[in-house]
């Protein structure tokens, strides 16, 4: 049976709408219409156009939020522009060796790449990667409710919640916290802290700072914390190498390069150039540098990147 604009009545039948009906359709329908458009998202100032810029251009935007060492942090020179800094870190050089990459690919044309790292707060970090006036975005964590107004790259960095403790003590994995006091900062939310830490005395501290003057004190044997919060913590110490993270993390956490969304052909690039970084053993030479060997932050997580088929 075919349905032509009409409605199935008891009987069995079509019966059609007034036309008093028709025009309360078309109302609703306009409305619903109208509605749909105010709700959806603007759209994006560059959508796809970002390697044609970058080809123009030869620039890239990066945004950091904020100086993270020994992620990201001001050298303390002022860059080629007067508002610009001078930013060096393990993201830092990420950047630049992935558009190194992208700089080689053939269909760039081997042109130079500058990128222009701007500092954001990261409360506008998202909009403006979404917006696409940034292009690059290193550091960020890989979040199922950013998914909705960003992409990301391959994890290239694997963070979460982790527990710093003094390199004195023996304490180098999770089950020997067992027994012992544990600072825990208000506002860290992880599900898993309860049965990762089981048995461990959680001691509520106000934020990380006081977490780690605590361990310091001695008053506690570790403190837990976001693994990129608690190096940036350990390396503003006068003697950093006191203090190492366990080797067991509580939870992980993928990091990546947030990159604006609908963009395949730049996303593709990123990743084309950060798996060749990981297979040609530069990627592992900036990891010793920054977390091992005479670094002042010592990471003892490992990474090895997803490499996906050609």
């Amino acid at each position: 049976m075919d349905f032509e604009g009409g409605r199935i009545n008891r009987r069995g039948g079509i019966e059609r709408p007034s036309s008093i009906e028709t025009g309360r359709l078309k109302l609703i329908w306009v409305a619903v219409s109208l509605l749909l458009f105010l709700s959806a998202p603007a759209p994006r100032l560059y959508a796809g156009e970002t390697v044609d810029r970058i080809m123009k251009d030869g620039v890239v935007v990066v945004g950091i939020g904020g100086e993270v060492p020994p992620f990201s942090y001001s050298t303390g020179e002022e860059g080629d522009e007067a508002e610009l800094i001078s930013l060096t870190g393990f993201d830092v050089e990420i950047v630049g060796a992935i558009l190194e990459g992208i700089a080689a690919i053939e269909e760039i044309g081997n042109i130079d790449i500058t990128p222009r790292f701007v500092t954001v707060d990261p409360v506008e970090l998202i909009p403006l990667v979404a917006e696409g006036e940034i292009q690059m975005a290193p550091g960020l964590a890989h979040k199922m409710g950013w998914e909705r107004a960003i992409d990301f790259s391959v994890t290239y960095f694997k963070g979460g919640t982790g527990i710093a403790v003094k390199k004195s003590s023996s304490i180098r994995r999770l089950g020997h916290l067992k027994g012992k006091k544990i600072a825990l900062p208000q506002g860290i939310k992880d599900d898993k802290i309860d049965t990762a830490l089981s048995g461990v005395n959680l001691v509520p501290v106000e934020d990380l700072s006081s977490g780690f003057e605590l361990l310091k004190g001695g008053k506690v044997v570790g403190v837990a914390g976001d693994v990129r919060e608690l190096l940036r913590i350990i390396s503003l110490e006068e003697k950093p190498e006191r203090f190492i993270l366990v080797d067991e993390l509580v939870s992980m956490v993928p990091y990546c390069v947030g990159i604006p969304p609908e963009d395949p052909r730049w996303r593709e690039m990123i990743n084309f150039s950060m798996m060749k970084i990981f297979e040609s053993g530069l990627y592992r030479k900036m990891y010793e540098k920054w977390f091992r060997r005479d670094s002042r932050t010592k990471y003892p997580i490992g990474f090895t990147m997803e490499i996906w088929p050609k």
